[in-house]
């Protein structure tokens, strides 16, 4: 009898201690995928800003007659946040724009 209680008690406390190792996975698990979560939230969000900034400059201050390392520079930035947007061919008609404008500097 006190042979099958011991066989029980030490199955429960096995029980309980799986139980709480999962749970502590499980958990684990959980923060993992909220921080993860969270810098994705991020990586999008500031592209999706630089973009909006970006959009505005275009309708406000983007001309043809800006200094040449600055348009330059607006095409590079135009490309890098086409591509972290996952529109490679935007950011490819960017880039593509950017080297042009580089290779025309007297510099």
């Amino acid at each position: 009898m006190q042979k099958t209680f011991s066989s029980l008690l030490y199955s429960l406390l096995f029980l309980v201690f799986i139980g709480h190792a999962q749970a502590v996975e499980v958990a684990k698990t959980q923060s993992f995928e909220k921080t993860l979560n969270g810098v994705q939230s991020i990586v999008y969000s500031v592209p999706i800003k630089a973009r909006a900034l970006l959009s505005e400059i275009e309708k406000v201050e983007l001309k043809e007659d800006q200094p040449l390392p600055l348009l330059v520079r607006y095409y590079l930035q135009k490309a890098t946040v086409d591509l972290l947007l996952n529109d490679p061919d935007k950011a490819i008609e960017a880039a593509n724009r950017g080297i042009e404008l580089a290779q025309n500097d007297p510099c």
